[in-house]
């Protein structure tokens, strides 16, 4: 399809900074070295300088002062400051090459990144309905009512099926224009998705409903009339929402858009404005990317996830095709959607998948897709003019996740942004034969999120179990005759946490805690209907521990240190030592464990159910070699030399299937088929499935 670019295949590595350029004193702060300031510029500045060009750039600064120095100095040398970015302390500006390297030099610049042109990630390649929103609709009668959702994107246009009093404010980045439209037609079918009331096909047996028809749009146009933008709107739109979103009761933010990742998220500054949404409680929905195809050879390929869906906060979505059917038995995610892990921090990604081949949705007549694709538009009756038109893409699956959380927030108005998100990732369900980099937490099972939402008491104390009846759900929904199984696993950076998780009010799942944290003070457990048990807790060093029964009141809590442990309290499950716990599963020494599913040793899998998977890297970080037919390819370079590749302090072994998964940095963290788990620095528990509670800064 026209809009699926092939991914920059920039260098890994580039030589360093040019000499600093002469520059009068006063211009600039203490010089820095040359490996520092060759550390600010992602990976396309950094080539742009070495050629000798100038580039549109986002520049980001430690401190106001600091900002208004650095335009000066762009001015100066003649550039030009396209816009200034409060939040974020950046300017978006124009830049030759000797001024690149000054600003980099520039000990007040803390990071200098291209302003990349974005792109929509629609294919012109069936409804949503197997995500179970209709079921919510029909068992709960919860529509989204009363929760607006960003969408940002290449504008909406009024349409039967959402006229212009749903949309409740426009804003257009591009072109300055005051009412509502579409020119390119992108934005209007993915609002559609979202809360299409699917009016003009009421006729229909089936109508193209959107997932949540209640809720209202604000739609903020970045992309032109060709679906492309550039990376400084989209970080205008975002700081809009951060000024608005109160007075729009703005809950979720939609971006079927992105670039190629050019360098680590914590200093991307699209990543970074999604992220200060994100501690506003409002959950962040991003499309993975089309990437997951070569389109020299047409193999599948892993790597390709987009900015700003490789952040933490952000939520990437992966696509499915449900074969034009509401039962889900034959769904398989497709080929061509990005993959994880994310170029350079090698974060598990997606976060989850829906349905996003060939939707149909609202259509902008008149709009560039809806002109020059005339096969693929969709009458909903008789009207003259199609209403709606066919995409693909996981700019169509984005979507459908964000309705499904203006849902969950219509089901249980107090929870947090990212209690949200866990509910969507723990009701999901797995997809079979696919690995966690192809479909992260699962298959998004609607339904089964509201469903738990509406179980859950948002004003429980923190730590505690959140379950409003003290019993615990039901773990399967019915969805059109199937069983979907709830997945019960929430992708958390470069882990997953299995188990019971959203059915505590955790410390994780507070809007101020950033998704993916490594969390010091740790609770671990399992609940059932008579509570939740097996719980290990910890401080920084986790040498605090507790272990518990079903009743939890066999408990261990002591303080070990060289001489051995103190303050003991024995139980039926009995922790002994430094770290050291015997049970079921038993953890003996340095990360050493005998079991069914056993770990032996430095990282290293060994036993009943051993994960080799695609691709092992050893603790000096370097790849120790890959196993397996399908060996992950990658989209970063030219030719990706994977024995080569460097990863500082991690421990990795994909697996084939989705739950053969060992993943971990310093800490060592493992996990296998069912429920033999082992997490952490020398944590172990054993025949029950874990959580993660956690508390601290």
């Amino acid at each position: 399809m026209f809009m699926t670019r092939q991914v920059s295949r920039s260098r890994w590595f580039t030589q360093t900074l040019l000499a600093l350029a002469c520059l009068a004193a006063p211009a600039l702060a203490q010089a820095q070295d040359a490996a520092a300031a060759n550390e600010k510029l992602d990976s396309q500045v950094r080539d742009a300088l070495q050629a000798g060009r100038g580039v549109r750039a986002i520049v980001r600064f430690n401190t106001d002062g600091d900002r208004d120095r650095g335009a000066q100095m762009v001015a100066g040398r003649g550039g030009r400051v396209r816009r200034s970015h409060g939040e974020l302390r950046a300017l978006t500006v124009d830049i030759d090459s000797s001024t690149i390297n000054a600003l980099a030099y520039d000990t007040g610049v803390t990071g200098i990144s291209l302003d990349a042109r974005v792109q929509s990630f629609a294919t012109t390649a069936q409804s949503v309905r197997s995500s179970g929103a209709k079921k919510v609709r029909d068992t709960f009668n919860r529509r989204g009512t009363g929760v607006s959702v960003a969408v940002i994107d290449s504008g909406v246009q009024p349409h039967v099926d959402l006229p212009a009093s749903r949309i409740r404010a426009f804003v257009d980045f591009v072109n300055g224009r005051t009412t509502p439209y579409d020119d390119f037609g992108h934005g209007t079918h993915v609002a559609g998705i979202i809360a299409g009331s699917g009016a003009a096909s009421s006729t229909l047996a089936q109508p193209y409903t959107g997932v949540a028809p209640g809720a209202d749009i604000v739609a903020l146009k970045v992309l032109d009339s060709h679906g492309t933008g550039n990376t400084s709107d989209v970080i205008a739109a975002f700081e809009w929402v951060s000024a608005n979103y109160q007075a729009y009761n703005i809950r979720v933010v939609n971006l079927s858009l992105g670039h190629p990742v050019y360098e680590r998220s914590a200093s991307d500054p699209l990543v970074q404005a999604a992220d200060a949404l994100a501690r506003r409680g409002i959950v962040v929905v991003a499309s993975a990317g089309n990437l997951g195809v070569d389109p020299r050879d047409g193999l599948v390929g892993y790597g390709g996830v987009t900015s700003p869906a490789n952040g933490q906060s952000v939520m990437a979505v992966g696509a499915v095709d449900n074969k034009g059917t509401d039962m889900r038995g034959d769904d398989r995610v497709t080929d061509y959607r990005s993959r994880g892990p994310t170029r350079f921090d090698y974060f598990m990604k997606p976060d989850i998948v829906a349905s996003g081949h060939r939707v149909v949705s609202t259509s902008a007549p008149g709009s560039y897709l809806f002109q020059t694709y005339p096969a693929l538009q969709v009458r909903g009756g008789l009207e003259l003019t199609p209403a709606y038109m066919i995409l693909s893409g996981t700019s169509m699956a984005a979507p459908v996740v964000a309705g499904a959380a203006a849902l969950v927030f219509d089901a249980n108005p107090g929870l947090s942004a990212h209690a949200v998100r866990a509910i969507l990732e723990f009701t999901a369900q797995r997809v079979d034969n696919t690995d966690v980099l192809t479909q992260g937490s699962g298959y998004l099972n609607a339904f089964g999120a509201v469903r738990l939402a509406r179980a859950l008491n948002a004003q429980s104390p923190l730590g505690s179990v959140w379950l409003a009846d003290r019993t615990v759900p039901v773990s399967v929904d019915d969805l059109y005759g199937e069983q979907v199984r709830w997945a019960k696993r929430v992708v958390w950076a470069s882990s997953v946490l299995l188990g019971d998780s959203a059915y505590i009010n955790m410390f994780a799942w507070k809007d101020n805690v950033n998704w993916g944290l490594n969390l010091h003070s740790v609770v671990w457990g399992e609940c059932n209907p008579d509570g939740c048990a097996n719980v290990v807790w910890g401080n920084s060093t986790l040498d605090n521990v507790v272990w518990g029964n079903s009743a939890l009141d066999n408990v261990v809590w002591g303080n070990c240190d060289a001489a051995g442990c103190s303050n003991l309290i024995s139980g039926s499950n009995v922790v002994w030592g430094n770290n050291v716990v015997w049970g079921n599963n038993v953890v003996w020494g340095n990360n050493v464990v005998w079991g069914n599913n056993v770990v032996w040793g430095n990282n290293v899998v060994w036993g009943n159910n051993v994960v080799w998977g695609n691709l092992v890297w050893q603790t000096d970080g370097t790849v120790q070699g890959y196993w397996a037919a399908n060996t992950v390819f990658g989209f970063w370079s030219e030719a990706v030399d994977w024995a080569a590749l460097s990863v500082q302090n991690n421990n990795v072994v994909w697996g084939n299937d989705y739950d053969n998964v060992v993943w971990g940095n310093s800490d060592n963290v493992v996990w296998g088929n069912s429920d033999n788990v082992v997490w952490g620095n020398n944590v172990v528990w054993g025949n029950s499935l874990a959580i993660l509670v956690a508390g601290g800064q």
